[in-house]
């Protein structure tokens, strides 16, 4: 029988547990150029406010560990330093007032997982505590991986995992990925029990898909086994979200197999 490993977590991963967030695509920056940056290296105003010319230009190339090499020899925000540079040196490549130089206190306070407990809770209703862990994959663990006949995306490579807390224990793993559906993005929640088997899986941040809820495959994932080789080989999707939402889910348990599973 596979094991989770939540003590003693592979040596391979380098791991980090704080309180604050990283968006998936500061983990790629932040494994491209060794240093976690702020929201501010993308956004005008920091997370959730509009990209300034460095996010749009990453964006645009793709928003992937590849797409760090092709704008690397842009300067996006017009300072006089192409990307690269400004990135290496620890400036802002997203704004012009901080360069080499004078790189000014854009990354004042970056620190941690943020823990996003609100989604948490609509996977765990009774829990109110969690904890975080970030990772990154190692190559090894990326072929491992393939072996699955699952394909990781970047983002999966720099993985975030939850741990609900019960008595002062971990009583699962929990994964929020987004996905790719006809209608636009759409949010998951995956929650594995330590034995092994799916808890529960829940659309999140769905308002392109205002019925998704209703779908049968999310009952259909509930309690499945991911201990077999084959990654949920029974669960068949009936329309493409349903397929995005069951890839999802493959690529989630997936990372926790090569992460936490002896075998």
């Amino acid at each position: 029988n596979m094991k989770f490993v939540i003590w003693g977590l592979l040596i391979s991963m380098v791991w980090i547990e704080m309180s604050f967030a990283l968006p998936s695509s500061s983990r790629l920056y932040q494994n491209e150029y060794g240093y976690r940056p702020s929201c501010q290296a993308c956004h005008l105003l920091g997370g959730g406010s509009r990209l300034n010319n460095y996010g749009n230009d990453f964006l645009k190339a793709g928003r992937t560990l590849q797409a760090f090499v092709k704008i690397a020899q842009v300067d996006s925000d017009g300072d006089g330093v192409i990307n690269a540079v400004e990135a290496e040196k620890k400036s802002n490549p997203g704004a012009k007032k901080s360069t080499p130089s004078n790189p000014q206190d854009w990354l004042k306070g970056v620190q941690g997982v943020f823990i996003p407990k609100e989604d948490l809770q609509k996977l765990y209703p009774e829990i109110t505590e969690y904890k975080g862990l970030e990772g990154r994959l190692s190559d090894e663990q990326m072929k491992k991986a393939s072996s699955f006949g699952v394909t990781l995306v970047d983002d999966d490579r720099v993985p975030t995992f939850y741990f609900p807390i019960k008595n002062k224990k971990r009583i699962g793993i929990a994964q929020i990925m987004t996905v790719e559906g006809p209608k636009g993005t759409l949010g998951i929640g995956i929650a594995v029990a330590l034995s092994g088997s799916i808890q529960n899986v829940i659309p999140l941040n769905s308002k392109n898909y205002p019925n998704v809820s209703s779908l049968a495959i999310f009952q259909s994932l509930r309690q499945q086994s991911i201990r077999e080789k084959e990654i949920l080989p029974s669960i068949i999707a009936k329309s493409e979200v349903e397929k995005e939402i069951l890839e999802g889910v493959r690529r989630a348990v997936v990372a926790m197999r090569v992460v936490f599973s002896r075998k």
